[in-house]
């Protein structure tokens, strides 16, 4: 995969059983000498755990890579390690033998990790992108007393003479425009708008 898919030569970029610090991360990749990511390999149908993150994540840190992968073959995940930072982000899921799976986001994803993407920066690229327009955060924004002072105000050029009341018009967003697992979290006494930092799939340490 990592060679006959991903781009990087197997003999100069890709290094099996490298010693970090007396252990053995299973594949390192290194393109001109830079060490770019860790890749971690379970056995295939295995599901993959908090461990086996904290496994690769440490191997990473050694290093102070921003990157780092895990994968059982089948599936494939891809983490963000921000520098100084306790918090691992998963920044993508591939199932390759899941049919349902678009082929299209399995292009896209895997060319994140290629050495033509990372040469052109597009892992980074789409961690921010990402990060700016994540559900949580524009949720945050959308319910921010900024945004339904403007929202209230609208409201009530469409409908003169009847009283709006923000609380109202915060919950009426919440249950009938952010839908799903979102809504629910919203709606909990903690919640992203009163200031709340919804957890990014962290690892275990």
């Amino acid at each position: 995969m990592l060679y006959e898919v991903l781009g990087y030569d197997r003999f100069r970029e890709i290094s099996g059983q490298y010693a970090v610090k007396g252990r053995w991360a299973d594949w390192a990749v290194t393109v001109n000498e830079t060490l770019l990511f860790f890749v971690e390999v379970k056995p295939i149908g295995t599901k993959l755990r908090d461990r086996d993150l904290f496994q690769v994540v440490s191997y990473s840190r050694q290093h102070n890579l921003e990157w780092a992968v895990l994968t059982t073959g089948d599936v494939w995940q891809c983490h963000r390690i921000p520098p100084g930072d306790p918090e691992v982000e998963e920044c993508f899921e591939l199932h390759l033998l899941d049919a349902a799976q678009p082929l299209d986001e399995l292009v896209e994803r895997f060319y994140l990790l290629s050495k033509e993407g990372f040469a052109q920066g597009a892992l980074g690229e789409y961690w921010d992108k990402a990060e700016t327009f994540r559900p949580e955060r524009l949720s945050a924004i959308l319910l921010s007393e900024e945004v339904l002072g403007v929202v209230r105000r609208c409201v009530h050029r469409d409908n003169p003479g009847r009283r709006i009341n923000v609380d109202d018009l915060k919950d009426a967003l919440v249950r009938g425009v952010i839908r799903g697992d979102l809504a629910a979290a919203l709606a909990a006494p903690a919640t992203v708008a009163d200031g709340g930092k919804q957890a990014k799939k962290p690892a275990k340490e």
